[in-house]
């Protein structure tokens, strides 16, 4: 009983979100630059390319869409392609665009991300860092996406991290994503 409430109650709140869409399309897509086209023509938005990945079925490109030219971190549409065509599109809706100032000088210094990841300096290296925005009920937000490598525990291990660039708080992690995978899992 408790699995199908579960169900019916993640269906009714998704069905009040509506927090993304699934269309099916067939326009010409034979690489990822096609692709992003055929997003941005489809939704009106202009992307930042994600990731790729290889599936039973075909391609799938996966892009962040911009405001101001910086990337919304947490929101990722893609299009599925098979046969140098598009197939398949997955848009996320109601963006909002209202959005807070990027502060001046906002910047992390290696230091500040260790102190907020709680290891020492020594353990951190940091990859890259790069503006952007971290979508929430209400607004977009200014973060900074920080790619480290750190030593936890013995073990190497390379993510990203989302800082405020307003608050310094933590707002968001996710493990590097793998590269290009030429095979289906």
């Amino acid at each position: 009983m408790k699995k199908i409430l579960t169900c019916y109650l993640l269906t009714a709140t998704s069905a009040c979100l509506n927090a993304a869409t699934l269309s099916f399309i067939d326009e010409s897509a034979p690489d990822l630059v096609s692709a992003k086209k055929v997003l941005e023509q489809q939704l009106g938005r202009e992307y930042q390319f994600s990731y790729q990945r290889k599936g039973v079925f075909g391609n799938y490109y996966s892009f962040m869409p911009t405001y101001e030219q910086k990337p919304v971190f947490n929101i990722v549409d893609s299009v599925a392609t098979a046969n140098q065509r598009a197939f398949r599109l997955y848009a996320s809706t109601g963006i909002n665009v209202n959005a807070q100032a990027w502060p001046e000088n906002s910047m992390f210094t290696k230091q500040e991300i260790a102190q907020k990841l709680e290891i020492t300096e020594q353990d951190l290296t940091i990859n890259t860092q790069q503006q952007g925005w971290w979508l929430t009920a209400s607004e977009l937000h200014p973060v900074w996406q920080i790619n480290v490598t750190r030593l936890d525990a013995g073990e190497l291990l390379s993510n990203y991290i989302y800082l405020s660039a307003i608050s310094g708080e933590l707002v968001g992690e996710q493990s590097a994503i793998p590269a290009y995978q030429s095979a289906p899992e």
